[in-house]
């Protein structure tokens, strides 16, 4: 048994508006004096039957004094629980008593039911915290084993720390002398490799990929180009952000990857950047993932060469290293570690089935951008694309055991869109460089190209000769895909006129790409899906 003396719940608004969870249950609370709120357990955690029943004893005695983490906002409750409920069967239970339950989720089963009859926002998140100190209750993980005891015997530093670990419940005790202090790190995988080009192959427990495009997440107070609720409240008009709807589409989903196809932001602002680092952290706590299996590339939006990316029309104002300050702050964030000089990065993974993945992610915004020049522009170059083949080890000819090869640039190498508009068109709409990559494909035997940009889900194969001076000696085929927009508000979607995410499901024999809607308050709805043969 700990010595906890209380916990912390964390949350965050998935399915109700911004501030709409603890709006809902202090409504019930004003009216019946007392609401049951649900624990939303991640994978991996299970409830620590001893430790509940001693915290329970106090409860249903003088009262619980907890706290809610609101990983959303970085917002810190005070409430006050006066009963526990559990169930060890991973199904869950009903709620105890309906009519003291919001109604979003009155009919769903969890593990674990709080009845509280107070909660109020606390001022000063920080200073009530870093009065906690962390204690170890390894019986709330499913593997007996916590992976956090360095934070153990530690005070909270700040609600940054709390969200930053991939957890919903903390067991904690008032802070007393010679408890360390301070900020700590999580050194989890997603630190002890490099983030660019690692060498060694990803074991997941899954085998499926999550495929994000275009989400153009904005700050934007006013005609936000982002058609979701953000987590700052910003655009909370709609119900959800982004991350959200992931969760609520794909409920018991274990990604063996999430792949970002660019344009993450709308104008490359450090702010956008901040809520999109939040939003895909999120979205990897929710579904067991941590940042080594997480692939991103930016896109012409994400690389700020004028005060104005969204405008493809404006002049080049910002050098190179000065328009990828925000990406590249961003990468560090994420990764712990630099971008490399392309802003090119690369995994080995190997999917619960047995089924080998490579994936390479190309930045194809590369384009050295000059005064007076358009900027938005395709293009990867071949100093790129050579070392990109020698990082992921594709330098030595036919390979000794058959590996899915997938390929990830922002820009298309064919036409996707049923027809553009001359007197609108800016700049360039395929890559510049197209058959020089098409021509890298055939020789790196690559099976996938996935791509972002012009906001409309497509696909196409496309074959080529093996070698260009003898057609008639072979050929080599390979399938490209197109994703659409994942986040991008109505005025910017296409022919389909839906937002789009992807999911790679790796089969015993071939990969079935679907494309399917997301929407803040809708259900997904399949677009097309295909396979592509091993």
């Amino acid at each position: 048994m700990s010595d906890a003396t209380t916990f912390i719940l964390r949350f965050r608004d998935l399915v109700t508006e911004s501030g709409g969870t603890i709006s809902r249950h202090m409504d019930l609370i004003r009216d019946r004096q007392a609401v049951w709120w649900a624990w939303w357990r991640k994978a991996g955690e299970t409830v620590p039957v001893d430790e509940m029943r001693r915290l329970r004893t106090i409860a249903r005695g003088a009262g619980l004094a907890v706290y809610l983490h609101d990983s959303g906002q970085n917002k810190l409750y005070a409430a006050t629980c006066r009963d526990i409920d559990w169930t060890v069967e991973p199904e869950g239970k009903a709620s105890p008593e309906d009519t003291l339950t919001p109604d979003y989720y009155r009919q769903r089963q969890y593990m674990m039911w709080f009845k509280f009859s107070h909660i109020s926002e606390l001022p000063d998140p920080k200073e009530v915290l870093q009065k906690l100190t962390y204690v170890q209750v390894g019986s709330m993980f499913e593997t007996g084993v916590s992976r956090y005891a360095a934070f153990y015997g530690k005070a909270i530093d700040d609600s940054e720390e709390l969200t930053e670990q991939n957890r919903t419940i903390w067991f904690v005790r008032e802070w007393r002398i010679g408890d360390r202090t301070g900020r700590h790190v999580l050194l989890d995988a997603a630190i002890n490799i490099s983030s660019q080009f690692p060498k060694q192959r990803i074991e997941t427990a899954s085998t499926n990929v999550l495929w994000l495009s275009d989400i153009h997440f904005s700050t934007a107070t006013t005609d936000s180009p982002h058609t979701f609720a953000m987590p700052n409240g910003v655009s909370s008009v709609h119900r959800v952000t982004l991350s959200g709807a992931i969760v609520r589409d794909f409920p018991d989903a274990r990604f063996a990857a999430i792949l970002v196809s660019g344009d993450i932001t709308w104008r490359a602002g450090t702010d956008e950047f901040l809520v999109a680092r939040r939003e895909l952290q999120d979205v990897m706590n929710d579904t067991g993932m941590d940042a080594t299996r997480l692939i991103v590339v930016p896109g012409n939006h994400d690389l700020a060469y004028s005060k104005n990316p969204d405008d493809l029309s404006s002049q080049v104002e910002f050098a190179t290293v000065e328009a990828r300050s925000a990406y590249t702050q961003f990468y560090y964030d994420l990764y712990h570690e630099p971008p490399s000089e392309h802003l090119a990065m690369g995994r080995h993974l190997l999917l619960s089935n047995g089924v080998l993945v490579d994936i390479v992610a190309l930045n194809s915004s590369a384009l050295q951008q000059a005064p007076n020049r358009l900027q938005g522009h395709g293009y990867v170059g071949d100093e790129q694309l050579r070392m990109a083949a020698r990082a992921m080890g594709w330098t030595d000819g036919a390979q000794k055991r058959r590996v899915f090869r997938i390929v990830m640039l922002h820009h298309h190498l064919v036409p996707m869109n049923y027809m553009l508009d001359p007197e609108r068109l800016r700049g360039f709409s395929v890559s510049l460089d197209a058959e020089a990559i098409m021509r890298w494909l055939v020789e790196h035997r690559v099976d996938l190209v996935l791509h972002g940009h012009m906001h409309e889900p497509g696909i196409v194969r496309v074959e080529k000769p093996i070698d260009r001076s003898k057609p008639d000696a072979g050929w080599y085929g390979f399938t490209i895909a197109g994703m659409g927009t994942t986040g991008a508000h109505a005025e910017a979607l296409t022919e389909v006129g839906k937002n789009t995410v992807g999911l790679l499901d790796f089969q015993d024999d071939a990969v079935e790409v679907r494309i399917q809607t997301i929407h803040p308050s809708l259900p997904s709805t399949s677009v097309w899906k295909t396979k592509v043969s091993y």
